[in-house]
């Protein structure tokens, strides 16, 4: 008959137990237990590994880990593996999951929905905010924010969570009082500034008008502004008259050769690069005398 180590040691542990209670017999019975419960085993089954398993749950107070393998008695990673197919961290995860720690819970969720609208109206009627921003800055340091607020009563805007708890929102239609506003400016003084007009030869001869004691500018003559036209009017204006067709970079380039004002954007060592055929700048050169633009 064939005899596993398990069974071999049980029949030696009752023969023991059987036999006179002496010191030597109880310490011999105590180590054949310990063996028993050893690595001993040389062949494991479904049935015995979760009989293992169970019985050190039961021992220790919680589900065994991995790590927890590692102990005289109990079933190996490979073992495992072999008999359950799969590896032994999926094997405790699912039939042996470890206990997570609860969370403590928050001091909020212990509130209902009444006491979270009656603290949020007490707060908000002391605050007086013009803004969420405001609310956030002056509560109570034990008051939540206005964000928790909104997401425990379901209200997604600040808006929403006033029109929710029906706050008394009188504050921000009420219009402040008048202030008084000191204007300061700083420039040249009148006396400073007739001194400076009258210092123009075109003026000089013009008396002041005795009512305003300001120069009667109905007496000055104005230069006549010569017209100013886009590149697109210059194009279009030299196209007729000259029958030559120029470009806005072409007309960019001949105005400063003669010093006209130029764009910025086309002004730099990109017209550098422009050519412009003695016809074309010609017809523009001859363009500008007559529209006023060069003497």
């Amino acid at each position: 008959m064939k005899m596993t180590a398990k069974q071999a040691l049980g029949l030696a542990i009752s023969a023991l137990k059987a036999q006179p209670g002496t010191e030597q017999t109880r310490a011999a019975i105590h180590r054949l237990e310990q063996l028993k419960e050893s690595s001993l085993v040389t062949h494991w089954t479904k049935e015995l590994v979760t009989e293992r398993l169970d019985k050190w749950r039961d021992s220790h107070g919680r589900n065994p880990t991995v790590t927890d393998l590692a102990e005289p008695g109990m079933p190996k990673s490979s073992q495992i593996k072999r008999l359950f197919d799969m590896k032994a961290t999926a094997f405790l995860n699912i039939y042996y999951p470890a206990d997570k720690p609860k969370q403590p819970r928050s001091k909020y969720t212990e509130k209902s929905r009444e006491e979270y609208i009656a603290e949020f109206k007490n707060e908000y009627g002391r605050i007086k905010p013009r803004s969420c921003k405001e609310y956030n800055v002056k509560r109570c340091n034990d008051s939540p924010t206005w964000m928790t607020v909104a997401r425990y009563l379901g209200a997604a805007t600040w808006k929403e969570l006033l029109e929710l708890t029906a706050v008394d929102t009188e504050h921000l239609r009420r219009r402040e009082g008048p202030k008084a506003l000191t204007v300061t400016h700083s420039g040249c003084g009148f006396d400073k500034l007739l001194e400076l007009l009258a210092a123009r030869p075109e003026i000089k001869a013009i008396a002041p008008d005795p009512i305003i004691d300001m120069p009667n500018t109905s007496k000055l003559t104005l230069p006549e502004r010569k017209p100013m036209l886009t590149y697109k009017q210059l194009i279009e204006y030299i196209r007729q008259e000259s029958g030559v067709s120029v470009s806005s970079v072409q007309i960019a380039f001949v105005k400063r050769k003669y010093g006209l004002p130029v764009r910025k954007r086309r002004s730099g060592k990109a017209l550098d690069k422009v050519s412009c055929p003695p016809e074309k700048e010609q017809a523009i050169t001859k363009a500008f005398r007559r529209l006023g633009l060069l003497d």
